[in-house]
């Protein structure tokens, strides 16, 4: 090789060294150490991303192997249970469940004092109050003299008045004809006729209101309840004045039979009246104490539809329980991934069933004929358990849980324990419905707030045994 220590090289040295085949071996032996050792420095990051991406292919499973998939893969449910920990949060309830306040205070034989807890002075004053002013207006129908049952009412017999409805649901008698309770032939009551007339019950049935009627109009406007609003919210105020309910409550809809007229009236073909007002209700699931409720009015007017419909009809309804760690039983109306955000965010839990048309229910847990009688699945993702169950052949139950997060299931009836919580508190509201309807006060009539009223008597009936069974 041409000698290269002078500073410039002349075109015939240039020439010399490219001809010289010493000068390209060296260069590529140079080069090849540099590329072996850039290949050395390489080579353990390469294997540590080829190892992550295939660590299910070298164990022999794929990711379908770990996981459930909704609908298009919008969704992922782990089939592996998460490790257990501590007892956690939500299983520590902070407010213990019983009476509470003046309640406490009262003797399980003093029926009355637990009555009047539920139904106080100023709620029956309020009745009195309207009531008389629409006597004032009938008075005015009838000629001199006035006959005496349309005399104005006072206190005492406001008080009788609620007595005879009590014993007409005592009785099973609320859809007899009146007349037949007080008749004087041997066939009717006699406690009826030896409080009052015929007339004169039938007459307060008649005035009985409960708003005043000047202002009724106006305040209709924004609240279609307007005629029994204060009624309604002096009575629910005081249901949970005096009790906190267990660790489960209930949230489900009631029908009250009604078949008058009334914009917010509705259809349910699968209760029994078919035909009435609907109360979403907040029950407690072993009392079956009503802890909160509303009459749905229709369809609300605003454009927020950040959440759906169920989701803002149990954030209304758990105000009172709200971050006390509770559990929250529904049905597949209400249950929802959307759902389970929004208790979590209240501190509070929820288990129901789902319907098998939401997206993040993979295919594995639908009905499928191949799926044995019995047979279970569970799927785990961020606190939340999606369970599926085979009562019999060709059907599913899915359930979402937050409460849950292992997979135990009852050896000898074969059903894990979501599947067992479930049955034990989803009935609070369908209990308390019944226990209404088992000796109901209601009447016949046309005026819907009428029906709310008597729906009020008998839930202050049915709560006064919860204080008085505690």
């Amino acid at each position: 090789m041409a000698s290269t220590s002078k500073r410039f090289l002349t075109d015939t040295e240039l020439e010399s060294i490219l001809e010289d085949p010493a000068f390209f071996e060296s260069e590529e032996e140079s080069d090849a150490d540099d590329t072996s050792r850039q290949s050395d420095h390489d080579s353990t990051s390469e294997a540590s991303i080829q190892s992550s991406e295939s660590d299910d292919e070298d164990n022999g499973t794929t990711s379908d192997d770990k996981f459930y998939f909704g609908k298009k893969r919008c969704y992922k449910w782990s089939k592996e249970c998460p490790k257990p920990t501590r007892t956690r949060k939500h299983n520590l309830v902070i407010r213990l469940p019983g009476t509470k306040n003046e309640a406490r205070n009262v003797e399980r034989s003093d029926i009355l004092s637990a009555w009047q807890l539920l139904i106080p002075e100023d709620f029956l004053q309020l009745i009195l109050v309207n009531t008389n002013n629409k006597i004032s207006e009938m008075q005015h129908h009838y000629k001199a003299p006035q006959p005496a049952f349309v005399s104005i009412l006072d206190m005492t017999e406001l008080r009788a008045f609620i007595g005879l409805l009590y014993l007409s649901g005592i009785m099973k008698s609320n859809h007899e004809n009146v007349e037949g309770l007080f008749a004087n032939d041997g066939t009717g009551r006699d406690v009826f006729r030896a409080t009052m007339s015929l007339k004169r019950f039938l007459f307060i049935l008649t005035c009985l209101r409960f708003d005043c009627a000047v202002t009724r109009e106006a305040r209709k406007a924004n609240d279609k309840l307007a005629a029994i609003r204060e009624l309604w919210d002096i009575f629910v105020t005081n249901c949970q004045k005096y009790y906190t309910p267990s660790q489960n409550v209930t949230i489900d809809e009631m029908l009250v039979p009604f078949r008058g007229r009334c914009s917010f009236r509705i259809y349910m073909p699968k209760k029994p009246a078919k035909y009435g007002l609907k109360i979403m209700c907040l029950c407690d699931s072993r009392s079956f104490y009503l802890c909160n409720a509303f009459v749905y009015t229709g369809k609300e007017t605003t454009n927020d539809k950040t959440l759906s419909i169920p989701t803002k009809d149990v954030l209304k309804l758990i105000t009172p329980i709200q971050g006390t760690n509770r559990n929250i039983t529904v049905d597949n109306w209400f249950m929802s991934l959307e759902l389970c955000e929004g208790m979590k965010k209240k501190n509070l839990t929820v288990l129901g069933t789902m319907k098998q048309n939401k997206p993040q229910i993979p295919v594995e847990f639908k009905p499928q004929s191949k799926r044995l009688v019995h047979s279970t699945l569970f799927g785990h993702s961020q606190e939340k358990t999606l369970f599926s169950y085979v009562p019999r052949k060709n059907r599913a139950v899915v359930l979402l849980s937050t409460m849950h997060q292992d997979q135990k299931i009852n050896k000898e009836n074969k059903k894990p324990d979501i599947i067992t919580d479930y049955n034990n508190t989803k009935a609070g509201v369908d209990a308390l419905e019944q226990l209404c309807a088992n000796y109901s006060v209601s009447r016949r009539t046309r005026r819907w707030p009428m029906i709310i009223f008597l729906r009020h008597i008998e839930h202050s009936r049915r709560q006064r045994c919860s204080y008085s069974t505690l």
